[in-house]
């Protein structure tokens, strides 16, 4: 039985995928790496895997141009963008939905959903630039968007509403005992679990 334990690139730059084949516990695990190639062009790299093994990330097309990508059941999809000539995709949850963010035709980065076939806009706190980072089995996204003062905020994509999450290394509790956690100044980076996320948070100092 093998299950992915790593994503990643290799030195020359093609995404690759680590999987740890199960032993006993008196014999060393090992690994078993695939390369998983690229849009056709000399660089790609893998950010996320969901339980059915579908892998999300970035690679360079024949052209050089760069573009959000799922590999899935040994085939490489090119996810398109929001107009723009870049997009990147950083997380996928157990439904298949994916995040991450695209320029648009205005040239501006969003956050963005790929969900059922289509790329949908999140938009931004008022500013021009936003990026998803991570998704839940509920939909939930967090990231960081622009305020309309040029501002990074962490923020929180739900129910068609954004949400500025307010203080830096601010920690999201939710019910049953799921977690933002914001890893960097202003950029929500991590959803722990598939739980709602409740209102209520609390700070540390940074």
């Amino acid at each position: 039985m093998m299950s992915a334990a790593a994503i990643g690139t290799a030195s020359a730059g093609v995404a690759l995928i680590i999987q740890r084949i199960h032993q006993s516990t008196r014999t060393a695990s090992k690994y078993a790496i695939t390369d998983l190639g690229t849009l056709g062009g000399n660089y790609s790299i893998a950010w996320g895997i969901n339980d059915a093994g579908q892998v999300v990330g970035y690679s360079e097309t024949s052209s050089g141009a760069g573009r959000g990508c799922l590999w899935s059941q040994g085939n490489i999809i090119d996810l398109g963008t929001l107009g723009g000539k870049y997009s990147e995709a950083r997380a996928i949850n157990s439904g298949g939905q994916i995040v991450g963010c695209s320029l648009t035709a205005r040239g501006q980065k969003h956050a963005c959903l790929w969900s059922r076939g289509q790329i949908i806009d999140l938009g931004t706190l008022g500013g021009d630039d936003s990026e998803a980072r991570d998704i839940n089995d509920l939909g939930q996204v967090v990231g960081y968007s622009q305020n309309s003062r040029g501002q990074r905020r962490a923020c929180l994509w739900s129910q068609g509403d954004i949400k500025d999450l307010g203080t830096p290394w601010a920690v999201i509790r939710a019910k049953p005992g799921a977690l933002i956690i914001i890893r960097e100044l202003w950029w929500a980076m991590l959803i722990v679990a598939a739980g709602p996320i409740a209102p209520a948070c609390g700070s540390k100092a940074g």
